[in-house]
């Protein structure tokens, strides 16, 4: 149960900004992957269990579009945070949907990126994502008896992410100015505005 709490108390602390999804069903699943499940400590983020390995993914990077994207993730197992240097990882494609079977798109090895003030951090790299559908991403963690464990986890790639690319111009946002106001105090809690 500590180590539990434990694992909870991490991904509390993790620093990730809400990310959109209902929280009702859930993405959907592939065979032999991790579960979804409901976790209010994740920021929002879509969360997975293994239970067959005890490890639990957070992903960090759920507003995929086709072609290549940045992807990150926490891991955690029974112990904590699970921060090798790097994870050897695959991307699976379920053309037909996840009963039908997969085709393994990529290998590539995510790197640990450490937060500032340790004790946190998250997977992170990129990865092509050819077309728009179901994908997975399979990750290989080392265990301490030699073994390797695989966390498999479902992730939606549409054709377009809905974030603004690289370059793009920043979504115009409805603010007051100085223009909008006859006292700028009323802008600002500035002492001198």
């Amino acid at each position: 149960m500590a180590r539990r709490l434990a694992v909870v108390a991490l991904m509390a602390a993790l620093a990730f900004t809400p990310a959109c999804g209902d929280g009702a069903s859930g993405p959907p699943s592939v065979p032999g992957g991790a579960v979804w499940v409901e976790d209010p400590f994740s920021g929002g983020y879509p969360t997975y269990d293994d239970e067959a390995t005890g490890l639990r993914v957070v992903f960090g990077t759920p507003d995929l579009g086709a072609g290549a994207s940045r992807v990150s993730f926490a891991l955690f197992d029974f112990e904590g945070l699970v921060s090798y240097p790097a994870l050897n990882v695959q991307t699976r494609f379920y053309p037909d949907g996840p009963e039908e079977g997969y085709r393994t798109v990529e290998e590539a090895a995510l790197t640990f990126a450490p937060f500032p003030d340790g004790g946190r951090g998250i997977y992170t790299g990129t990865l092509a994502f050819a077309e728009p559908g179901l994908w997975a991403i399979d990750a290989a963690v080392p265990q301490a008896d030699g073994t390797v464990a695989r966390v498999v986890f479902p992730v939606e790639v549409s054709r377009e992410p809905s974030a603004p690319a690289v370059g793009d111009p920043a979504p115009a946002s409805v603010n007051r100015t100085a223009d909008d106001v006859d006292d700028l105090r009323a802008l600002t809690t500035a002492t001198t505005p």
